[in-house]
């Protein structure tokens, strides 16, 4: 029985890394790519379709709908306006639902944060929208890194291994950063 219960919490362990793994990749990649669009531009219509999966998220929110859809849909707009089907397949791998909805709701634990998400998803798309890659760039590092689900090692009075998620883990996304030091 204690060989399960190391076995658990080996898997388990494996499990968090493998998702903070992932965050990290999708913030070295979405981070370039903001950039990109940043000083590239993006189209008019991709802009409205990307503002119109926030209000989406928003009123989600609001309802009290599930928010996973909406926020997927966002991201991969995002990295559709790029242009590129690869970056796009890629992206579409990190929100297999099968691992990808388990992350998110490990990160979407009030309806604050998602709130918050919003908010940074509407500044990263005027960044977008006015040319300025690297505040959009810097938007989207500060958002993945905010978006991390929020979490400490616990162990139960039963000896197990566990996660613990606090409501409200100090994150505020949005806003933290400096944007006139990082317009340019």
């Amino acid at each position: 029985m204690k060989n399960a219960e190391v076995d658990v919490a080996n898997l388990s362990e494996s499990l968090t890394q493998h998702a903070d793994d992932t965050l990290e990749l999708a913030d070295n990649v979405l981070t370039g790519l903001v950039h990109r669009l940043g000083i590239d531009g993006t189209r008019p219509e991709a802009i409205a379709r990307l503002r119109a999966l926030v209000a989406d998220q928003r009123a989600r929110v609001r309802d009290g709908r599930d928010t996973y859809d909406a926020n997927r849909d966002f991201h991969l707009e995002l990295v559709a306006a790029s242009g590129n089907p690869h970056l796009l397949r890629f992206a579409e791998t990190l929100w297999v639902a099968r691992i990808a909805r388990r992350i998110y709701a490990a990160q979407a634990i009030d309806a604050r944060r998602l709130l918050y998400w919003a908010d940074d998803h509407d500044r990263i798309i005027d960044a977008v929208a006015a040319g300025d890659g690297n505040l959009a760039a810097l938007l989207t590092r500060e958002h993945i890194a905010a978006s991390r689900p929020p979490s400490t090692d616990v162990v139960d009075a039963s000896g197990q291994l566990g996660r613990e998620l606090k409501a409200d883990d100090g994150a505020a996304p949005g806003g933290r950063a400096n944007l006139d030091a990082a317009s340019g």
